[in-house]
Order: structure tokens, then C-alpha cells, then sequence
């Protein structure tokens, strides 16, 4: 059957021949178009074979993008497991510099209170040896009393010596004070011994408040430099407490950046997730438009057969006419 209407055969040869080429030229003109389309959807089937290649790459990157995304966001947990782990230690120090800020406070309110007791101590010690003065100065008065005693006793025995030379002149009547003479100069005697053992006590005495007042001077300086020293420890224990209030407020600082440095991480980390989601989603897209495009080209394909049939086809009429 042939795709072109033909006309009456008309008796004229020229008329029929008019008419066949009129027939060739059209047919001539729709292979020309027909060759113009197949050229073109060639063209266009050629470019869109790249397109697919193309979204096929764009593809590829897009996994390995999400699959690089993955990977960081699995790096991200990890490393803010690690800033979790962190800020628990650093809490736990911060904790230790605040107990040991408490222990040191405590440490500096129990020195300040020995101070104190050394400060008692050494001023009791400072009492006791004025009293040791004082009990110096009562035995050195005991002393002056013993030599005025040692003094009466000796003109006492010179008395008796000089009453009994006496009693001796007067014969038979001073025998009577003559005995009196020599008690008197015994008694005399033995005020002097008395006087002579408590001298030696007295000096005895001395000599070992002269010692004890010497080691208490020793030993209220032994107690003095102990107060020098706890008195220095004392200033060492504020700068201490300095420092730990210095490293107590580096330790909250440190404890709030790490905890910032966290919540930074987890807002990264849900950030990675949703462009993960999103280029997920994109590749979805890409995949139903690749689809797509496979199935424009099959159709384009389908049609590029069509026209090649009629390309055919006009042959065959021309070949008829």
C-alpha cells in the first residue's frame, strides 16, 4: 500500500510526469527530515548516554560523599565519647582541687591555731622565767640573810668567848655565867654550821635554777624558731590556697569548654547526619531521573526505528513511482 495518494492517471504524459517528480520531490523532502530527526535524536541519545554517564558519576560521588560523611560522623561520636570521658575526669579533678582546696584551708586554720598554742607556749615561758627571776632574787635575799645570820652568830661566839675570859677572872661566882657563856658559844657553833649547810643548799638551788633558766631560754628559743617556722608555713599554706583557687578556676574553665567543645561536636555530628540524609535522599532523585532518561532513550530509540521504516518505506514509493 502505498503512503501516498495518488491522483487519477491522467492520458497526458506530460501531466503524469509533472506528477511523479512532484511524488519524488516530496518524498525526497520527508527523507531529508527523516534524516534530519534520526541525526538529531542520535545527537540527543549520544548526549543523554553522557547524562547518564555524568549522573552515573554524580552518583559515585554522592556515596562516597555519604560514605565519607559516615565515617566522620562515626569519628565525631567517637570523639565526643572521648570529650564525655574527658569532662568526667576533668570533673573528677576539679572535684580533688576542690577537696584538697578543703583540706588545705583546713590544714591552714589548724596551723594558725598551733601558732597560737606556740605563741602561749612561749609566752608561759616567758612567765616561768620571771618567776625563776623572782625566786633568783628571793634566794639571793636569803643568801644576804645568811651572811647577816653568819655575822650575828660570829659576834655571838666572840660575846661567849669574852663572857666565859670573864666568868674565868671571877672565879667561883661567874662559874654559873661561865656556863651560860659556853652554851651560848655552842649554840653559836651550830647557827654557824646551819647557816653554812643553807648557804650550800641555797647555792646548790642556784646553781640549778642558773641551768633550768638556761634551758628554758633554750628551749623558748627552740619554741620561738618552731613559731617562726609555722608562721612561714602558715604563709606558704595562703599562697598554696592561691594556687589552688588559681588552678580550681582554670579546672571550671577547662571542664566548661570541654563541655561547649561537646555540645559542638553532637551539633556537628547531627549536622553531618542531616546533609547525609539529604545527599541520600539526592541520589534517591538521581536514580529515578537516570530512570527516566533510560526510558526516553528506549522510546527515542523506538522511534529512531520508526523512522527508519519509513525512510524504508519512502523508498519502496519512490522506487513505485
Amino acid at each position: 500500500m502505498s503512503i501516498f495518494k495518488k491522483s487519477k492517471q491522467s492520458s497526458n504524459p506530460d501531466s503524469m510526469n509533472n506528477q511523479q517528480l512532484e511524488v519524488k520531490e516530496k518524498a525526497k523532502n520527508i527523507q531529508l527530515g527523516v534524516k534530519h530527526i534520526e541525526n538529531s535524536i542520535e545527537c540527543l541519545m549520544n548526549e543523554e548516554g553522557d547524562i547518564s554517564k555524568y549522573f552515573e558519576e554524580i552518583k559515585e560521588g554522592f556515596e562516597s560523599t555519604s560514605l565519607q560523611l559516615g565515617n566522620m560522623n562515626e569519628n565525631l561520636d567517637n570523639r565526643q565519647k572521648n570529650f564525655k570521658d574527658f569532662h568526667l575526669y576533668a570533673s573528677q579533678v576539679n572535684d580533688i582541687v576542690s577537696k584538697s582546696d578543703d583540706a588545705i584551708t583546713e590544714a591552714d586554720n589548724k596551723m594558725g591555731t598551733l601558732s597560737n598554742y606556740i605563741e602561749q607556749s612561749c609566752d608561759q615561758l616567758g612567765n616561768i622565767t620571771n618567776t625563776f627571776r623572782t625566786l633568783e632574787k628571793n634566794f639571793e635575799n636569803i643568801q644576804e640573810m645568811s651572811k647577816n645570820i653568819t655575822g650575828i652568830a660570829s659576834n655571838t661566839n666572840l660575846l661567849a668567848l669574852n663572857a666565859s675570859i670573864e666568868a674565868a677572872r671571877a672565879g667561883d661566882a661567874g662559874r654559873g655565867f661561865a656556863v651560860v657563856a659556853e652554851q651560848i658559844r655552842e649554840l653559836s657553833t651550830s647557827t654557824t654550821k646551819l647557816v653554812s649547810g643553807i648557804d650550800e643548799s641555797v647555792q646548790a638551788l642556784f646553781d640549778s635554777l642558773d641551768g633550768l633558766k638556761k634551758e628554758i631560754e633554750k628551749t623558748k628559743g627552740t619554741i620561738q624558731e618552731n613559731l617562726t617556722y609555722a608562721n612561714d608555713v602558715k604563709t606558704n599554706f595562703v599562697q598554696v590556697t592561691e594556687y589552688t583557687k588559681e588552678v580550681k578556676e582554670f579546672s571550671d574553665r577547662i571542664v566548661s569548654q570541654i563541655g561547649d567543645t561537646g555540645s559542638e561536636i553532637q551539633s556537628i555530628g547531627n549536622d553531618t547526619t542531616d546533609i547525609a540524609s539529604v545527599i541520600h535522599k539526592l541520589g534517591s532523585k538521581l536514580d529515578t531521573l537516570n530512570e527516566k532518561m533510560t526510558n526516553k532513550s528506549a522510546l527515542l530509540c523506538e522511534v529512531n526505528d520508526f523512522l527508519k521504516q519509513l525512510d524504508n518505506l519512502v523508498d519502496e514509493e519512490i522506487k513505485e513511482v
